[in-house]
């Protein structure tokens, strides 16, 4: 039985071979070795994915800045065909543009939300790109600026608390680098003048506004060598303010106008008032055109039954009335940027005149648009805008149409970008900016992007909308990245 149990066993031991110490470190190498291999292969893969995600978001950055550089270009004009866009190489990296599609696009409007600002009154900052809105909540007034550089971008300037400010009749100017606020008293008392430097309160001091007719106009320059700044409210009396000093004087200008700082650095008005031109109406607007085709600005002086050219060039005056009629619409009516007046008798007769040859003079008026036109009127490219029955409106000689815009009691011409007109449009919840509407419709481009490294391997392909708005000096450029 002992001989037969052995045999079992033994047959057992045959069927089953021990391992040897070769075996097993064979064994535990080759798996080492594919723990390592897979450990290789994971790094390796980590590396990939991260070189890719970087080749990935450097696509993406050159990309952005081609769209940044054909902006740029199409913004100089040198683009004449934009079926053959230039490339852009940025960092070793290509980026690539072709046209899919040209719409028309309307004349760009900003916007900002002011629902929760209580805005009373919205002041242009011509010719600097912005706008100051007064908001008065519970007793305090606050100064926000809105720039054109985005909607819905404001910066809160400055907040006063003081009932004795008219805070409906604000004006705003900047000028050599500084922004001027005018807040005037009630009824003639005491108002303030605040000035900011790039990015806080420098000063403020108190001014003797006298009694306002409007809103001021303010204008800066050089007086006497000294940086000064001239207020008035449409009477021959003015304010002049040394922005050195804060020294304040008394100036008066010639009948029919209102003291003021133009060309270079020329002051229309004297201290001394003149005691043979007294009285006149009272300027109810100031406009700013090259009337005279001589290529120097020109200022108009608008009032109620007078209107006053001052050659820029000269400083010579011109005046201009008729007996029994009032002046009812003034600025340009027609293709030569001319001086166009409308006057009315009693509401029924009306003639229209123009300023040419150094004078006033009968004219037909504009012939495609003889509408009743109000106040300030603009005409270029067979359009004219302007306010009609208490309605901003836009007229078109090529169609006939007359389109209505907004009301005129919510409404600012103004020129905020160096070209206009421009119209600011304003109610509870809601602040609009129109650039430019005489221009026309812009141009939108419609683009398709492809981003290649420098083996010409596709990293990239986006889509996306150029609007091109204006022409010349004038022109504008949007860019954004089509959905």
């Amino acid at each position: 039985m002992n001989d037969d149990t052995s045999s079992v066993v033994m047959k057992g031991s045959r069927g089953r071979p021990a391992l040897s110490s070769v075996a097993i470190l064979m064994i535990s190498s080759a798996v080492v070795l594919v723990s390592v291999y897979v450990l290789f292969n994971y790094v390796t893969g980590i590396f990939r994915r991260q070189e890719g995600l970087e080749e990935q978001l450097q696509a993406l950055l050159t990309e952005e800045s081609a769209a940044d550089l054909l902006a740029a270009d199409l913004t100089r004009g040198s683009i004449s065909d934009y079926s053959r866009i230039p490339s852009y190489e940025v960092n070793g990296q290509r980026t690539s543009f072709q046209l899919i599609g040209v719409n028309s696009t309307p004349p760009e409007e900003l916007e900002w939300d002011i629902s929760s600002c209580g805005i009373i009154q919205v002041v242009p900052i011509e010719d600097d790109g912005g706008l100051i809105l007064l908001s008065l909540k519970e007793d305090t007034l606050n100064m926000i600026r809105a720039s054109l550089n985005g909607s819905g971008n404001t910066e809160l300037l400055f907040s006063i608390a003081d009932p004795s400010l008219d805070t409906g009749s604000a004006s705003a100017l900047d000028y050599d680098g500084q922004l001027l606020v005018l807040l005037p008293g009630i009824d003639g008392g005491i108002g303030e003048l605040i000035v900011f430097g790039s990015d806080s309160l420098l000063w403020s001091a108190p001014v003797e506004t006298g009694p306002m007719v409007g809103v001021p106009f303010m204008t800066a320059g050089l007086v006497d060598g000294e940086r000064s700044v001239v207020i008035n409210s449409g009477l021959r009396e003015g304010l002049i303010v040394s922005l050195e000093t804060g020294r304040a004087s008394r100036v008066f200008s010639p009948m029919g106008t209102v003291p003021l700082i133009h060309g270079a650095n020329r002051l229309l008005g004297d201290t001394l008032q003149t005691v043979h031109e007294t009285g006149g109406s009272a300027v109810r607007d100031v406009v700013r055109g090259d009337y005279n085709r001589d290529g120097m600005a020109d200022i108009v002086f608008a009032g109620a039954d007078i209107i006053v050219l001052l050659d820029g060039a000269s400083g010579r005056l011109t005046r201009d009335s008729l007996p029994g009629f009032e002046l009812a619409a003034w600025g340009t009516a027609e293709s030569k940027g001319l001086l166009s007046c409308r006057w009315v008798c009693e509401g029924r007769q009306e003639r229209w005149r123009v300023f040419l040859d150094g004078g006033f003079m009968d004219s037909p008026g504009p012939e495609f648009l003889p509408f009743e036109w109000q106040g300030r009127i603009f005409y270029s490219r067979n359009s004219m805008i302007g306010t009609i029955s208490d309605t901003v409106f836009i007229a078109s000689e090529n169609s006939g149409s007359l389109t209505p815009l907004f009301d005129s009691g919510t409404s600012v011409f103004c020129n905020v970008d160096g070209h206009g007109p421009d119209i600011i449009n304003y109610g509870m919840d809601r602040l609009g900016l129109i650039l430019d509407p005489l221009e026309g419709n812009g141009l939108q481009l419609l683009l398709r992007s492809s981003t290649m490294d420098g083996d010409r391997d596709l990293l990239l392909v986006s889509r996306w909308g150029f609007r091109v708005f204006g022409s010349g000096s004038g022109r504008r450029v949007r860019t954004e990245r089509a959905v």
